[in-house]
C-alpha cells in the first residue's frame, strides 16, 4: 500500500466513481472543485485506487479525512493507514481533526486517542481532536 499526491482532477478521476458512496461529497463536476480545497493523495494497493486521503491545514492543526472502498476496509488498513498518517503530520502540525461519524469510524478515531468535540449544547459533533499528547498511548500494540 502506497500514497500518491494527486492533483484535484486526478483524484476525482480515480476515486470520483465511488468516493460519494463512502462518505458524504459532491459528484460530478462539483466533486474536484471540493477536491481542490484539500491536498489530496491516492491510497494505492497493486495499482488500484483503493483510498483517498484529504490534507486541509488550519492554523496549527490539520484537517484528515480518509476514504476506503468499502471491500478493502480492514481494520488494520484503515489503522495503519491512520497511525503513519498521524505520526507523520505531528512532526507540522499540534492538532488533527477528525470528521467521523459512523459507529466504525467513531471506534476507530477513539482507539487512537482522539477526543470527541462537542457543541454548544454538549451534542457531539461527529468531530475528533487528536493530539500529540493523547495519540496512540500504546492502543497500536
Amino acid at each position: 500500500m502506497k500514497l500518491v499526491h494527486a492533483t484535484p482532477d486526478i483524484a476525482a478521476k480515480r476515486v470520483g466513481p465511488w468516493l460519494c458512496s463512502v462518505m458524504n461529497c459532491p459528484s460530478g463536476d462539483d466533486l474536484e472543485n471540493s477536491l481542490s480545497r484539500a491536498e489530496n493523495y491516492i491510497i494505492e494497493n497493486e495499482g488500484e485506487a483503493i483510498g483517498w486521503l484529504g490534507l486541509r491545514p488550519v492554523i496549527d492543526a490539520v484537517t484528515l479525512d480518509v476514504a476506503v472502498k468499502t471491500k478493502h476496509r480492514k481494520r488494520w488498513v484503515t489503522k495503519s493507514l491512520l497511525r503513519d498518517a498521524a505520526e507523520v503530520l505531528f512532526k507540522h502540525y499540534d492538532f488533527v481533526i477528525l470528521h467521523a461519524k459512523k459507529p466504525a469510524a467513531v471506534k476507530m478515531a477513539l482507539s487512537i486517542g482522539a477526543n470527541p468535540l462537542y457543541t454548544g449544547d454538549m451534542v457531539k459533533a461527529g468531530v475528533f481532536i487528536l493530539s500529540r499528547a493523547n495519540f496512540c498511548k500504546g492502543r497500536f500494540h
